[in-house]
């Protein structure tokens, strides 16, 4: 380009000596650093009153990254002007052959100084992706202005167009029209950017689908200076309207829940220094924060302080979680309350409080829900004298199952949570009381934690109320040893002791394997005088009184299914109670044993009496490989006593099949329990 200005600047230097009206030049090449040009011919003419006409034909120019080069360009300035100082053309037009732009002639104006090396030039009306581009350019050597106008330039079809000259790299599907004013300057050691702008009607999508925006209205500003190889950046963007999802959270904006995010930064050569960044969405969340980034070598975060402003947590949910939430349990809540926090992260120091005021949570089934909660959670990855501390009123389960008022005291340090003093909750009319609870390598492969606690006699009979079930009595109460969580295997210490339906359920030697994949269970379970009346009522099996006793012996669930296990209950010989059994249980149990049969003088009988008393009852299943040997009280006749009547009218119920398929057995104690009127032969 030098060469075609000092051919100018010479010629008109041989006019104003020799007089000389025309001259010609051509080229077949010049070239720079990324650049060249082919196939040149520049025209000159001038005329006495210092007037030149110019024309400059350009077969190709070819930039680096562009796919194919622009060709056959062609600039005319018929009603130039010029002196020894410079020369002028006001009237220009630049004709390219090639559909990048929407109209083929440019209207072009420019002044060259040939001592200062200044150029101004101008660009008026370039139709471009159905928009307008001005373009006003003065520089030198040394300094340089450049102010560029895009007016609604649709987006979309200006990608497509440039994508058949550059590679462009992996872009979203956008669509809308951009309007903007860019401006830049430099002097000497010091240069400035300044760009506002708008998009309207904004729209766009990614291959994948997991992000998502339409009908979005945004204006945006950035303002940069550069002096001594730092940049001083502020910037602000706003969001007036639009649908925006990024996957999983879904945003809507609008004229009264805008989005206002502006920043102040200083960037250095190996460091980001964030002053000031602000995060408003009107009405609904305010975030504010500032910090120090590293960018080489490594990518580090110096320091970070953000700030969430006191925020309606009923607007937060609705405005940015539910819909992440939607398919699963917290997918429709009703909330109340406000909920603000701070993250203080010092290099490798990382601090997170957050204060919760007056929290109310209602799952829209009334599955769940949580009343008047406050408190403050902390979180540090080192400091261990950061207590967190939280309170409610009241809360439920299962619409009908009523927790009390409470608080929990805790510590939460890196990967772990512990419980620093007991925490007792009210359940129905017992407690829940957890003496230790310490959790470790939380989100970790190999999870570990340790558990104890009790819990104190809660009433069947509220049970039995809340969940909607016959009327029971008697309580259930229960200790809970020393339980820990290690190497993917849960184990209980000692004896973890039930007390329901009157009686005693003692568990030892449990375990469970791959509790969070493929549960596996090992445990040894005694039961000890439970009531049967109260058992019993729970079903449609039929009534029975007494106490029964027994065992399980190796049990082992894989996937909660058992695999196999020795058990066997029967009347303990300490019995206290009545010992009853209706008429329904006396069909049911025959049915049990599999070919089982009442006595000839019982089955005449039986349809006559609604109970009979016995003397004891026994069942046992040793399971193995799916099939079930079965046993009762003694030997009889080829089989064994399931029931062995007492009095009169006597009921003995004697089984015949020694063995089962486990399957069969279950699907016929369901069907007995959801029988209501066995049918007697």
């Amino acid at each position: 380009m030098k060469r075609i200005i000092l051919f100018i600047f010479i010629y008109i230097l041989i006019d104003s000596a020799f007089a000389v009206d025309q001259l010609a030049l051509q080229l077949n090449s010049i070239e720079g650093s990324g650049w060249q040009l082919k196939n040149v011919v520049l025209h000159l003419q001038t005329t006495p009153r210092q007037e030149i006409a110019l024309q400059i034909q350009i077969g190709a120019l070819t930039f680096s990254g562009l796919k194919t080069p622009l060709e056959q360009l062609h600039l005319i300035c018929q009603k130039g002007s010029y002196t020894v100082q410079k020369v002028i053309c006001s009237d220009g037009r630049l004709k390219i052959a090639h559909d990048l732009f929407d109209k083929p002639e440019i209207k072009i104006e420019f002044t060259y100084y040939f001592q200062q090396q200044r150029l101004i030039l101008n660009i008026k009306q370039l139709a471009l992706a159905e928009g307008q581009i001005t373009l006003k350019m003065e520089v030198t050597p040394k300094d340089g202005q450049v102010t560029l106008k895009i007016q609604q330039m649709q987006m979309a079809l200006f990608l497509e167009k440039l994508s058949h000259f550059i590679i462009l790299p992996p872009l979203p599907h956008l669509k809308g029209r951009v309007t903007t004013t860019v401006k830049f300057s430099s002097h000497a050691t010091t240069s400035t950017i300044n760009m506002t702008g708008k998009l309207t009607e904004f729209s766009f999508s990614n291959t994948e689908s997991t992000q998502a925006g339409e009908n979005i209205a945004v204006q945006f500003t950035f303002d940069a200076h550069h002096q001594q190889e730092i940049w001083q950046i502020q910037s602000s963007l706003a969001i007036q309207q639009g649908e925006i999802y990024v996957d999983p959270i879904y945003i809507a904006f609008t004229k009264d829940h805008s989005l206002n995010i502006t920043t102040k930064m200083v960037w250095q050569k190996n460091q980001l220094v964030i002053q000031n960044l602000s995060y408003i969405h009107d009405q609904i969340l305010n975030l504010q924060g500032n910090g120090t980034l590293q960018l080489v070598p490594n990518f580090k975060i110096i320091a970070l302080i953000v700030q969430l402003q006191p925020t309606e947590l009923k607007k937060f949910y609705t405005h940015y979680l539910k819909s992440w939430l939607s398919s699963g349990l917290f997918g429709n809540l009703d909330l109340a309350g406000t909920l603000a926090g701070k993250l203080d992260w010092q290099s490798d120091r990382i601090h997170l409080r957050m204060e919760l005021e007056q929290i109310t949570i209602e799952d829209g089934q009334k599955r769940f829900g949580l009343k008047e909660c406050y408190g403050t959670i902390q979180w540090h990855s080192h400091a261990t004298d950061l207590n967190s501390q939280l309170y409610w009123s009241s809360a439920y389960i299962a619409s009908q199952i009523n927790l009390g008022k409470s608080h929990l005291t805790a510590r939460l340090t890196g990967r772990q949570f512990e419980l620093l003093q007991p925490w007792q909750q009210p359940l129905l009319n017992g407690t829940v009381r957890i003496e230790k609870l310490f959790m470790s390598q939380i989100g970790q492969d190999r999870p570990q934690f340790e558990l104890k606690g009790e819990i104190t006699p809660i009433s069947m009979q509220a049970i039995s109320k809340a969940l909607n079930l016959p009327l029971l009595n008697g309580s259930i109460s229960g200790q809970i040893p020393s339980t820990r969580y290690d190497n993917n295997q849960l184990e209980v210490d000692g004896e973890l002791l039930i007390q329901v339906f009157d009686g005693k359920v003692a568990v030892r030697s449990l375990r469970v394997k791959n509790l969070f994949k493929q549960p596996e269970l090992l445990a040894d379970i005694d039961v000890d005088k439970l009531n049967l009346k109260t058992l019993t009522n729970m079903t449609e099996f039929g009534q029975i009184q007494g106490h029964l006793s027994g065992w399980i012996r190796e049990l082992h669930l894989i996937h909660w299914q058992p695999v196999s296990f020795d058990a066997y209950f029967a009347t303990p010989t300490d019995n206290t109670l009545p010992r009853k059994i209706s008429q329904k249980a006396v069909n049911n149990l025959s049915n049990l044993g599999g070919g089982g049969m009442v006595n000839a003088i019982s089955r005449g009988i039986l349809n006559l009496f609604e109970e009979f008393s016995y003397q004891s009852i026994g069942m046992g299943c040793r399971l193995h490989q799916g099939v079930c040997d079965l046993k009762g009280l003694e030997p009889v006749q080829g089989g064994y006593y399931i029931v062995k009547g007492s009095g009169l009218p006597r009921i003995d119920i004697i089984g015949y099949n020694q063995k089962i398929n486990w399957n069969e057995l279950l699907t016929r104690l369901k069907a007995a329990s959801r029988a209501s009127h066995p049918v007697i032969k």
